[in-house]
């Protein structure tokens, strides 16, 4: 039984290491905090086992269920953090709605316990130490069921309203559900003729096993995330800047045209994604960026960045989805085009710039993507010319006249991008 343990523990500090990888989110803090709560108990558990009949196992098959009763109500608080509280005083009144309760129950019920020792009452079957708590447990389970009835009511809100982008969320809901129904069967199962298996907590230790796969699996790769000090100004995606669901193709020799304007505009309150070549450090440090999240074309994996090689374009296209699912209003600043053409050929990425054309005309937002033309043919040109919705070219000097752009038409450069 004890091997069983030691594996479900292995399993769920693997996981633990995976999901603090992944980019910080409401499913993975949730799956985090679960698999860290269930491996607790799983300890308390284990502890009453190996020092069955001793002061300190007693002591740890006593404490198990408070300890039960906290991961009930921590399981309600989880599931209130997918919405995201603007407001400290709205967070703590949540918290303080949640735990309030188990404090003064968990106060009440030791009182009790404390002053009448005969109601503890404790025994060893199939190697196991097994506690009653009399009227203690009652409390307990009463308590129990009311933080399973709040979590399957949250779980009903959140489908009547019908938030597409919580679609995971809600499937980890359900997770915690089932295992809160687990959690709160504190006497241990025993199966006739597996008598030393306490299914409580295997199933408690699997279901939050699955939840952290579950994360893992549908996790975003980049989390949106409103800049430091940002203040929301103008109407639409872009304030004035750029009209909903368009791509623009920036033909400037200077990329910090488009950078700039790119950093003015989160800076201004919309949600940015960059995808660059450059180390995301120097890009923030140089247009003073915090939160905004980049993506680093690179096949160097670097700790605590976004690194996507050039060759993976299902991952890269994946994290403008995920991006972009999550979002509203939106500017996306793609470089790194060319790197990406010199690495997989340039029918993979013109592919891939029309996938993303896709993405950004159903949303309401925009994108821009620079690129120095030198790196491609003309007719190359001429095809992503054709999937953006506005080019922005070099100004027209003096004497060279309108240029004409491959489909014969005039076109006059403007810097807007």
């Amino acid at each position: 039984m004890l091997g069983v343990f030691v594996a479900l523990l292995a399993a769920m500090l693997l996981a633990i290491y995976r999901l603090f990888a992944i980019p910080t989110g409401y499913t993975r803090n949730v799956a985090l905090a679960f698999i860290i709560i269930v491996m607790g108990l799983d300890i308390c558990f284990i502890g009453s086992v190996i020092w069955s009949k001793t002061p300190a196992g007693d002591s740890l098959a006593v404490v198990t269920p408070f300890v039960q009763f906290w991961a009930a109500g921590t399981l309600l608080h989880l599931v209130n953090t997918i919405e995201q509280f603007q407001k400290m005083r709205s967070r703590l009144m949540i918290a303080l709605i949640i735990y309030f309760p188990i404090a003064i129950t968990c106060a009440v019920v030791a009182g009790i316990l404390a002053a009448n020792p005969g109601m503890v009452s404790i025994s060893y079957q199939y190697g196991m130490t097994v506690t009653e708590y009399g009227i203690g447990e009652s409390v307990f389970l009463v308590m129990g069921a009311l933080y399973a009835a709040g979590i399957l009511a949250k779980l009903a809100f959140i489908l009547k309203r019908g938030d597409k982008s919580l679609r995971t969320e809600i499937f980890l809901v359900i997770i915690l559900s089932m295992a809160a129904i687990t959690t709160f069967s504190y006497q241990t199962w025993i199966v006739p003729g597996l008598s030393t298996v306490p299914l409580s907590f295997i199933s408690t230790s699997l279901i939050s096993l699955v939840l952290g796969y579950a994360a893992l699996k549908g996790s975003p790769l980049v989390v949106p995330q409103t800049e430091v000090g940002s203040k929301k100004e103008g109407d639409g995606p872009c304030g004035a800047a750029f009209k909903p669901r368009t791509v623009h193709l920036c033909l400037v020799s200077d990329r910090t045209v488009s950078r700039k304007r790119f950093s003015t505009l989160v800076k201004n309150g919309t949600l940015g994604l960059w995808v660059s070549r450059r180390p995301p450090k120097e890009l923030r440090d140089e247009y003073g960026l915090v939160r905004t999240p980049v993506i680093w074309l690179t096949g160097n994996a670097v700790e605590g960045e976004v690194c996507i090689p050039p060759g993976e374009t299902a991952k890269l296209s994946k994290a403008f989805s995920d991006f972009i699912a999550a979002t509203g209003d939106y500017i996306i600043l793609f470089e790194g085009l060319e790197y990406i053409s010199s690495t997989i050929g340039f029918k993979p990425t013109l592919n891939l710039v029309q996938i993303l054309n896709d993405r950004v005309m159903g949303s309401q937002g925009s994108m821009i993507i620079w690129l120095n033309p030198g790196a491609f043919r003309d007719e190359e040109v001429a095809l992503l010319r054709s999937e953006a919705t506005e080019v922005h070219e070099e100004p027209v000097r003096p004497g060279d006249g309108a240029r004409k752009s491959p489909s014969g038409q005039e076109r006059h450069g403007n810097q807007d991008a």
